[in-house]
């Protein structure tokens, strides 16, 4: 006979096994229960014999149901508190206008990403800046595309190659799996995206504009937008975390380069993302598959553990063939890697992951070196030219002296080994290989570099910005060595004092941000950046750097290398350009609030430029009625939107990155000329030099044959870089 309902425990029905619930006492649990230590619950079977004795008690009648039926609408289910609100409670209308506005705010946000990150960084990542790629490999791609494309290529040589399969579960090699994974993936790698960008968006501007008069709201409401995209990002990088790929890297890398919110309950979260990171890097660049997802489970069930431990070997046929499309891919965003991890490590003063040791030298270091000579050879003779540098030469000196500059910011990094950490090496040696860089960087760039400042105010805004970065991150390591050496307390014979290493690095930085700072002051551009210090993909890294310049002023001025005059005025340059970044910098107001107490402590009068007090992020006239409406709870609906935009395939990261590759802009059409630019360097730079005298023009020739080699039928338009790069290649 089966038994009656509602005489079980729900422990009991669970595990289909009788139950004496019904016969015990008050709230008593069943016999069973205490024996299995199970948790009895009493409250579910009154529940349920409740319902057994009550069973049609709220069913109304079928006369009333029909007449709700036919005479009520229907209504949104209420929630109480919750702000739930059901899909069947908006009209056609009120969806197309969500998801309008959700792809205006998803598109403004792709902008600023592109405009800022893939821009800036597409000079790093040119023919002259990475040291793994030469002219011939084929036109640049997006820095996202990149990631995108390389999984995909992941993705397939798994599914080709069988020992691969073999390492892999059966869930992941599955397409169900695969595409689960890709959606974790593009989500993490979009919501880092909107993180990221969410800092320059001009919410104040457009609510300031909306609403005159309550700037504090508005300030409150702009920051609480930033946190809000923050967190959303932190969850999806939880994914990211454990799930090694290239848009992995990209996503981790992004969420790293934002700002976290000053309430974080998890403040170990960007370092945490920074380390997984860079093992995420190793990881994918290793020339071997890796043979730890191997389940041992067959292994250790059929031999005791008392026994000879089973080793693995890895087969020869193992090792990754990986076709040159794929390579010139990887290489890319490895030195993407490279560049992040020198001045991550360098400003933490901790052993780098990519590059540990000296094994850079081999790697990239060298070559790096050999290039630098050729480079050199075929430039030396513009240092004394009057004449102004054409746009690519500019851009290609830029590049060269990038490389140099990441290669000066690595060495430093060996002699922080060699002092505090492994001590591998003597640190007399590693000095003397940071003084070797260091003179080789000024001896091939300065020249060059000075006359890019002359010409300061023609070069585009791409430019402008690549100028300053290159002369304050270089000069941010030599502040920083400065400082291992107070540290040390003994200076190494090939170094000079760190005083005066903080005198000529503050000089060099005040010097560069006088540029950008007066050409903001008398612009009159229509752009939603007011200062080219806005425009800096990094703004974290340009606050240690005015940090730092600020700290070791004072340390100079109290060691009586400066007047007090002088101190007072570059502070103003460290001052205003810290005002600029408080616009997009919660930690920059930290550092002008602890600055500005150490100069009222010295007694220096700091003046700075009241123009620099305002927000520097405009709004367009376009966006302002979108911005104007930004608040939490919209923030809020428009992720969720975008969310069921992506599931259901109208926003994707693949088709936004599209969009931007066949937009004829300034930046696509640099990236996409960049494999053509070298060969036309040395074209524009004879016929910029044609003006000049007949024996400059002979010699400049001749050092063209010199360093190209060409055959006696080639022209002096047909030589470039290119053919220098082949020859040395081959010799």
């Amino acid at each position: 006979m089966s038994r009656r309902m509602g005489s079980s425990c729900k422990a009991c029905r669970k595990a289909r096994i009788g139950c004496d619930l019904i016969l015990q006492q008050g709230e008593d649990p069943c016999t069973n229960c205490v024996r299995r230590k199970k948790l009895c619950s009493p409250q579910g079977h009154q529940d349920t014999a409740e319902g057994q004795r009550h069973p049609r008690q709220n069913v109304k009648p079928a006369s009333e149901t029909r007449q709700a039926l036919t005479q009520n609408p229907r209504s949104p289910i209420s929630t109480g508190s919750a702000s739930v609100v059901e899909p069947f409670s908006f009209d056609l209308e009120e969806i197309a206008t969500r998801r309008t506005q959700a792809t205006l705010l998803h598109d403004l946000l792709c902008d600023i990403f592109i405009s800022l990150f893939e821009s800036r960084f597409s000079l790093w990542l040119g023919d002259s800046c990475c040291p793994y790629l030469d002219v011939t490999t084929g036109t640049k791609s997006f820095v996202t595309r990149i990631a995108i494309e390389l999984d995909e290529r992941r993705s397939t040589d798994q599914d080709v190659s069988s020992t691969a399969s073999d390492l892999l579960s059966p869930i992941s090699r599955s397409s169900t799996g695969r595409s689960t994974r890709d959606a974790i993936l593009d989500d993490a790698l979009r919501h880092s995206i909107y993180a990221y960008a969410a800092r320059w968006l001009p919410v104040r501007s457009a609510l300031d504009v909306a609403n005159p008069g309550d700037t504090a709201r508005s300030r409150t409401k702009q920051q609480q937008i930033r946190e809000q995209f923050w967190y959303k990002a932190r969850e999806g990088v939880h994914a990211a975390l454990t799930r090694p790929s290239w848009r992995s890297v990209l996503a981790l890398l992004l969420f790293t380069l934002t700002e976290m919110p000053i309430n974080n309950d998890d403040p170990g979260i960007s370092d945490l993302c920074t380390q997984t990171l860079f093992h995420h890097f190793v990881r994918l660049t290793s020339p071997f598959k890796q043979s730890a997802a191997r389940p041992l489970a067959q292994s250790t069930t059929s031999i005791p553990l008392a026994q000879t431990a089973v080793e693995y070997s890895m087969p020869p046929k193992q090792k990754l063939e990986i076709n040159p499309r794929t390579q010139h891919l990887q290489d890319s965003i490895y030195w993407l890697g490279v560049l992040c991890d020198s001045s991550r490590s360098l400003i933490r003063q901790s052993p780098p992951v990519l590059l540990p040791g000296r094994s850079g030298e081999r790697r990239v270091w060298d070559f790096i070196r050999q290039r630098t000579v050729i480079f050199d050879q075929s430039f030396r003779v513009l240092h004394d030219s009057p004449l102004p540098l054409p746009a690519d030469v500019i851009v290609v000196v830029l590049q060269h002296a990038s490389a140099c500059k990441t290669m000066y910011l690595g060495v430093l990094n060996q002699f922080c080994d060699a002092a505090f950490y492994h001590k591998l090496e003597p640190v007399e040696d590693a000095a003397r290989r940071v003084s070797d860089e260091s003179r080789r960087f000024h001896d091939v760039f300065d020249r060059l570099l000075a006359m890019c400042a002359r010409e300061y105010l023609t070069m585009s805004s791409e430019n402008q910005i690549h100028y300053l970065l290159l002369i304050t991150h270089y000069h941010l390591g030599s502040l920083i060595l400065a400082d291992m050496l107070d540290t040390l307390g003994s200076v190494p014979e090939p170094l000079s004092d760190p005083n005066t290493i903080r005198l000529n690095a503050c000089k060099a930085i005040i010097n560069a941000l006088t540029l950008p700072m007066n050409y903001d002051r008398y612009s009159q551009e229509d752009s939603p950046y007011a200062s080219r210090l806005l425009c800096d993909p990094t703004p974290e890294l340009m606050v240690e750097v005015l940090a730092r310049t600020g700290n070791a002023i004072f340390t100079v001025h109290r060691d009586g290398k400066i007047e007090v005059h002088t101190a007072q005025i570059m502070l103003s340059f460290v001052f205003s350009a810290l005002t600029v970044l408080c616009a997009i910098s919660v930690s920059a107001s930290f550092v002008l609030s602890s600055l500005t107490h150490i100069a009222s402590s010295d007694g220096l009068k700091i003046k700075t430029d009241n123009q620099s007090s305002a927000d520097g992020l405009v709004a367009r006239q376009k966006d302002i009625q979108l911005l104007s409406r930004c608040d939490t709870q919209y923030v809020g609906e428009f992720l969720r939107e975008a969310q069921i935009q992506t599931n259901m395939n109208i926003l994707t990261l693949d088709g936004t990155i599209k969009k931007y590759e066949k937009t004829p802009s300034s930046l696509t059409s640099t990236v996409s000329q960049d494999s053509h630019m070298m060969d036309d360097v040395f074209a524009s730079c004879s016929s910029a030099l044609e003006a000049s005298a007949s024996a400059f023009q002979a010699s400049l020739n001749e050092t063209w044959l010199v360093s190209s080699i060409p055959t006696p039928a080639t022209s002096q338009a047909e030589l470039s870089v290119h053919d220098v790069m082949i020859e040395v290649s081959e010799t």
